[in-house]
């Protein structure tokens, strides 16, 4: 077997005998010819006397029966530039349908889309809120009642002091009392206290629990010193608890409570001690309390709606709507 050294890649070259011939026309009109060199090389016209480049030779091989003398070549070199124009004008011809139709579509999904009015979206926001309430899901039912809440400056029925304006209100109220529900029971959140000192304990309590909700579904009784009298009362680690709802303002405003009456009311927390006798106390934020009236409101609860808990919503209804306005709002 022949042996055969590999010497690399190598291309056919243009024999030194084929010199590629030049020939273009001068800006003057007169015909230049010659040879290319192997490097560029200036040529001047005879009639205009100016300096012409001239490329060097490729050092490609020449296309067997293509010259650049050749009619081929001539008639390639004929159509570079109408086929160019053509390129030109098709681009410049799509820019412009381009410039013309885009306006156009904009402005034909304003009129085929008109934008939704306030009044719709303030309404839209109430119609999810409700279904997500129906469906225990307080967190969304808050959100879309907080949206319809910001809407309602733009929409004249849902002013400020308008009837409209408190119905949504108090939509929006109930609806953020059930979503910021305490996950802890109560006892639970007393017995997390032990191991801290008093300062530490100030401190988790602020961060993990004050501002948080609960709801008391009880029987209330309003004693002759003003306090309240109701049935739930906390064991926990030897010591009794017991809710302070005499902080509560809302109840006092409720019509006569010297029976016992029961109640469905939300209220958020504000501070946890001891009173004197080693009692821990459950205080609520005053000005916090909410009469629940909606019947949706108890789908994620472990509340029965039944003739008694329909009945409480709507007395509670009813008394909701005598209540002033700085009562109903918190303030």
């Amino acid at each position: 077997m022949q042996n055969r050294e590999f010497r690399g890649l190598q291309t056919a070259t243009r024999p030194a005998s084929a010199a590629a011939a030049y020939s273009f026309r001068c800006r003057c009109g007169h015909m230049l010819q010659g040879q290319r060199n192997a490097r560029s090389q200036w040529t001047i016209c005879p009639k205009c006397q100016l300096k012409r480049l001239v490329l060097p030779q490729s050092p490609l091989p020449q296309i067997s029966g293509l010259s650049e003398s050749s009619p081929q070549a001539s008639a390639a070199r004929f159509w570079i530039w109408p086929i160019l124009g053509i390129v030109v004008t098709v681009a410049l011809v799509s820019a412009v349908v381009v410039a013309v139709i885009a306006p156009w579509s904009r402005w034909r999904g304003r009129v085929t889309a008109p934008e939704t009015s306030a009044p719709q979206l303030l309404e839209n926001h109430r119609r999810l809120g409700q279904q997500a309430l129906a469906e225990g899901s307080y967190q969304r039912a808050s959100e879309q009642f907080g949206s319809a809440l910001e809407l309602a400056r733009k929409v004249p029925e849902y002013n400020v002091g308008t009837a409209m304006h408190d119905q949504l209100f108090d939509e929006h109220r109930q609806t953020a009392m059930l979503a910021d529900l305490l996950s802890e029971s109560l006892g639970e959140i007393i017995r997390n206290s032990v191991g801290f000192n008093e300062q530490e304990w100030h401190e988790v309590f602020q961060r993990r629990y004050r501002g948080r909700s609960i709801i008391l579904d009880d029987t209330v009784r309003r004693e002759s010193n003003g306090k309240y009298a109701h049935e739930l009362q906390l064991e926990v680690l030897g010591a009794g608890g017991v809710i302070a709802l005499d902080r509560l303002e809302l109840l006092d405003q409720l019509p006569d409570l010297r029976s016992p009456t029961r109640i469905i009311v939300g209220f958020r927390l504000d501070r946890l001690e001891r009173d004197r006798d080693g009692r821990w106390l459950i205080i609520p934020h005053p000005k916090s309390g909410v009469l629940l009236t909606q019947s949706e409101g108890l789908t994620g609860l472990s509340l029965t709606l039944d003739a008694d808990t329909s009945e409480v919503l709507k007395r509670q209804s009813r008394w909701w709507a005598t209540l002033p306005r700085s009562v109903r709002h918190g303030q």
